[in-house]
This record gives structure tokens, sequence and C-alpha cells, in this order.
């Protein structure tokens, strides 16, 4: 069983996936004509999508702790399981 389908109970729709970058020359000058070395390192990162009927969105995040999830609608600030909050929505 797949984490989604274990953490959601339905597959997901959508799954997209890039390589890490770091930046060994320049931050940000890339598109302001300036010079730049992105370099590709290992780690990745994934997202998988599933649409919902109503305005929720449930985050999840592997690399935080155990059971850690984040919930929020598409008109209110994120909610963090543990009471704290990140940002408004």
């Amino acid at each position: 069983m797949s984490d989604f389908l274990r953490l959601f109970g339905r597959p997901a729709i959508v799954t997209a996936d890039a390589p890490g970058r770091v930046n060994l020359i320049g931050e940000h000058t890339d598109y302001n004509d300036g010079f730049v070395l992105p370099v590709a390192i290992p780690q990745r990162t994934r997202v998988q999508l599933a649409p919902r009927e109503d305005s929720e969105v449930r985050i999840h995040s592997t690399a935080l702790a155990t059971n850690r999830h984040a919930l929020t609608s598409l008109a209110r600030r994120i909610l963090f399981t543990n009471g704290s909050t990140m940002c408004k929505a």
C-alpha cells in the first residue's frame, strides 16, 4: 500500500518529482543575466495529489516527524495538528 493511500484513504491522481539543486555560484542571478552554477543533488522533492469535494487541504511530509499533518482550506491559515500555524492561505 502506498503512503498516500494509507494516509488519505484514496490513491494519488497526480505524482510529480524533481531533483534537488544547489547553486555553487550565484543565487537568483540566472534569470537576471548573471552567472550561476547549479548542481543537482541526490535529494528529491515529490508531490502527490488527489482532488477533494470540499475546500479542505491536507498536507503531510515524510521528512517531518511521524503523524505530523497540516490542515487548511483555500480560505484560512494553515494549522498544524500540534496547534502551530505556518502562514495565511
